[in-house]
């Protein structure tokens, strides 16, 4: 079945909960499924899901031709568990992040909420507008989109159109790293932390310190292959270092930061040091954590040891969750 196929043969019930339901049961002629790209961290999602959650009632006590299926953008199963628990629909379990990956990219999606609605029966796209028709109505006793599939392909035609309210892209890397980025040690100059955004580009999180004899052996041959990687026809901005620095002091930041070529998390931001080695596990130094920057998600922890296996970058950004 298309539904199947494009979600997968289960989807989670409840936040917490392994309880799941067959996607196959939402499939049905006359029916629809919206599929609703949103997270916690987006301030306009937070504003919409309760005007969905008064739409999806309206409709579910009338009858059963619409469900929803919460696609999350949340960054750990906790946050998911602590947003989907305030929705009364389905979810694509947060576990399958390459799924929501496809999903992301089948439809297109670089702003969140967004609300795309199928045909359950097919899994057609009647309008990637969702989000309008609910915000606009109408209230009564059909959906939107029973009216009229002109109605459908009408919404689809101006979605190309429509400034969907933020990038996804932007924020999740901005909550991973603050706003602002310092540009060269000694110095207030900052970089946006959003400027790193973009299809096609990469962004490694360099756990280092001046205390540390590995790091002073490993920070040459990474700026190497920086400034080799960068040189390359097309990827001048494909690839950026940010230096999440564990050194005792400010003093000692500074003199290790001068040595590189990159960005680095101000010294000041000791308790995003402290949040960034905790979410990526970082016991011993140095550590490299290569990004995709267009989504804030893990490419590999272990992009030391790439760089050390394909000095050249050949084979550049290398396997996914390696």
């Amino acid at each position: 079945m298309a539904l199947v196929q494009l979600l997968g043969e289960t989807l989670q019930k409840k936040a917490g909960d392994d309880e799941t339901v067959q996607t196959s049961t939402l499939t049905g002629e006359g029916r629809y499924v919206g599929l609703y790209f949103s997270a916690h961290w987006c301030p306009p999602c937070r504003k919409f899901t309760p005007v969905l959650i008064d739409f999806y009632n309206d409709f579910k006590e009338r009858g059963d031709n619409f469900e929803v299926v919460f696609v999350s953008s949340d960054q750990d199963q906790g946050r998911f568990d602590g947003y989907f628990g305030s929705m009364p629909w389905l979810a694509l379990p947060h576990s399958n992040r390459e799924k929501k990956a496809e999903l992301s990219e089948k439809y297109g999606v670089e702003g969140i909420p967004t609300l795309i609605i199928l045909k359950a029966d097919t899994a057609e796209v009647v309008t990637k507008d969702g989000r309008g028709d609910v915000t606009k109505g109408p209230k009564g006793q059909k959906l939107p989109w029973e009216s009229s599939i002109e109605f459908g392909s009408k919404f689809v035609l101006e979605q190309i159109a429509i400034a969907v309210c933020i990038r996804i892209f932007e924020m999740a890397l901005v909550e991973l790293l603050g706003e602002k980025l310092q540009k060269k040690a000694g110095e207030e100059e900052t970089v946006d932390t959003s400027s790193l955004v973009g299809e096609g580009r990469y962004v490694g999180l360099y756990f280092s310190a001046l205390w540390c004899p590995p790091c002073h052996g490993f920070t040459p041959n990474l700026a190497r292959f920086y400034e080799n990687l960068r040189q390359q026809a097309g990827k001048a901005e494909a690839f950026e270092v940010v230096l999440v620095s564990d050194d005792t002091d400010d003093d000692a930041f500074v003199q290790h930061f001068g040595r590189m070529p990159w960005l680095a998390l101000p010294y000041s931001e000791r308790q995003k040091k402290k949040d960034l080695c905790k979410k990526y596990e970082v016991f011993g130094y140095p550590m490299l954590v290569l990004l995709d920057a267009s989504s804030g998600d893990l490419i590999t922890w272990k992009a030391r040891d790439r760089i050390r296996e394909d000095p050249e970058g050949k084979n550049f950004p290398w396997k996914k969750n390696d």
